[in-house]
């Protein structure tokens, strides 16, 4: 499955960032105040996602956290444990490859 970063700014003129599949959002971010601050936040991602620690586990969500320990993105809610387990391996094989672009 391909991997891909959307970016957009909110009806209340924050930014986010969505990782998608080619099925679903996984994951959303918390809000920025610019645009450039999201774009740190990917790379964020990008950077830590391979760090098992990093994420914080729950029934069927999960969240990554950065550096600094603060909550970076949050995933949607799936429909069981085991489908939250097989989208952190996929974030966890390809997010460093996924690509970043302005949401439609």
């Amino acid at each position: 499955m391909t991997l891909v970063f959307e970016k957009f700014e909110g009806k209340n003129g924050e930014d986010y960032f969505t990782l998608r599949n080619d099925d679903r959002a996984l994951v959303r971010s918390e809000w920025y105040t610019s645009a450039s601050s999201r774009d740190n936040g990917i790379e964020s991602v990008k950077k830590n996602w391979q760090n098992e620690a990093r994420y914080e586990m729950k029934e069927t969500s999960f969240n990554i956290k950065a550096s600094n320990w603060q909550v970076v993105w949050s995933s949607t809610s799936f429909s069981s444990e085991e489908d939250m387990k097989e989208a952190v391996s996929e974030i966890m094989a390809n997010v460093a490859n996924a690509e970043v672009k302005d949401r439609e």
